[in-house]
């Protein structure tokens, strides 16, 4: 997959965000050179799509940058995927995790670690293997690649098929689907604003909001079930 172009109508951007259309059931449009905006595609839901093509890892600072950009830009995103050739860092994962937190924004790495269903095997070849006639026939065509070296298409078809075969694939896909379909923009915004509210109200409640806290007389309530009612 290092070897296609890295951006452009036939390139790895173009190759996996057919993949994310597969799979969310959304339109997923590139976006135009130099216009990205923290994005290389954007789909209708909505969901950005930045995509790495690295051999090492990519900086901590590139990747929040990106986040931070997207957000600024795209107003109503509500998940941010990366897509990597490379593996992302536990310590930028968290990170970035946590930025998107602060911004209301989830977080979907699909990097060249393995997920827990797949250990045997990285999450972006995995996500090829969702369509591996799609994946095949790109990879096969001489006008996505950028090197001159042909890659073996019969045994890359054998070990995507092989993949599929896994019998953590079905959950795991299954798993991606929801992610991009369900997104959970509102859960990040209302657990994280309650967990500084909390705080505030435990840490001080006096000097926070001029009114006294007392836990003893404290009434438990959560709303989120009946958010989730209005929501369907």
């Amino acid at each position: 997959m290092r070897n296609l172009r890295a951006s452009g109508e036939k390139s790895l951007e173009a190759l996996v965000s057919r993949l994310l259309m597969d799979l969310s059931g959304e339109d997923v449009r590139l976006c135009q050179a130099g216009t990205q905006g923290g994005v290389d595609a954007i789909a209708n839901v909505p969901f950005g799509v930045e995509v790495k093509r690295h051999k090492n890892d990519v900086s901590t600072r590139e990747l929040l940058g990106g986040l931070t950009t997207a957000a600024l830009r795209y107003r109503e995103l509500e998940l941010w995927v990366l897509a990597a050739t490379c593996t992302v860092g536990a310590q930028a994962a968290d990170d970035l995790r946590r930025a998107g937190e602060e911004r209301g924004i989830g977080i979907l790495l699909l990097d060249a670690s393995p997920p827990a269903k797949l250990p045997e095997t990285i999450q972006i070849v995995a996500l090829a293997a969702t369509n591996v006639d799609a994946t095949t026939t790109i990879l096969s065509d001489p006008s996505w690649q950028q090197g001159r070296e042909s890659p073996n298409i019969d045994a890359i078809r054998a070990e995507l098929k092989e993949i599929r075969d896994e019998a953590g694939f079905d959950a795991w896909t299954e798993r991606l689907k929801i992610s991009l379909r369900d997104l959970p923009t509102w859960r990040h915004f209302v657990r994280r604003h309650n967990a500084i509210l909390h705080e505030q109200i435990v840490q001080d409640a006096q000097a926070n909001f001029v009114t006294p806290y007392n836990p003893t007389e404290a009434i438990a309530r959560d709303a989120e079930i009946g958010v989730v009612d209005v929501a369907r």
